[in-house]
């Protein structure tokens, strides 16, 4: 599984769950991801102009909480808030398309068709009132919404739109975003699209 951040600790690793690297020193870490420094001895030793007023460093790439021992109810909150911190920086370079079948000419919809046909794995998500379908592909790190209520405007059948896209074995289509935190849905709010890369995550 692709790692979303980096922990520093003296302690003990299996606390922290698969979604992070753990390592007990700061120059192993890969700098290109957030990292959190645990411990108040460990964050005074590493960060420049360190405060123990300050939480966050480097745009917030850079945090540190107090350890288990130290301050618990801090330390599990600060984990949390890092987590989401790290899927958010992970969402952000996605792009996402919406799908105006409308104004899309033939030849963009027929190139649509075919890489929707194609076996590129992708995931998909259908909402609750099956309005709207979201496609993923982790490929081109891009998201594409297709509202199914204007197809059914236009008069494409929504059901066949949805069966055309289950045909294809390499379409992926995830049903239990419960799996997903209720914390991390609520920051998610409207951008529903976001759930289907976060997903993997949480698998």
């Amino acid at each position: 599984m692709t790692k979303i951040g980096n922990i520093v600790s003296d302690g003990a690793s299996n606390g922290f769950g698969n979604l992070f690297n753990v390592f007990t020193q700061y120059s192993q870490v890969d700098n290109k991801l957030p990292t959190l420094i645990v411990g108040y001895n460990k964050a005074s030793e590493i960060i420049d102009n360190f405060s123990i007023l300050k939480k966050e460093y480097n745009n917030g790439m850079l945090r540190w909480t107090f350890s288990k021992t130290e301050r618990r109810s801090d330390y599990i909150k600060d984990l949390e808030i890092f987590k989401e911190y790290c899927m958010m920086q992970k969402v952000k370079g996605i792009k996402y398309i919406y799908i105006d079948i409308i104004s899309y000419g033939y030849n963009r919809i027929k190139k649509l068709i075919h890489y929707i046909n194609s076996n590129d794995k992708k995931l998909c998500f259908l909402t609750r009132n099956s309005n709207f379908i979201f496609i993923y592909s982790e490929k081109y790190n891009t998201i594409w919404g297709l509202s199914l209520t204007l197809c059914d405007y236009i008069g494409v059948d929504k059901q066949k739109v949805v069966n055309k896209i289950r045909k294809n074995k390499d379409n992926r289509f995830i049903q239990n975003i419960g799996i997903i935190s209720e914390d991390f849905r609520k920051k998610i709010g409207e951008n529903t699209h976001y759930l289907l890369p976060i997903y993997l995550y949480f698998e």
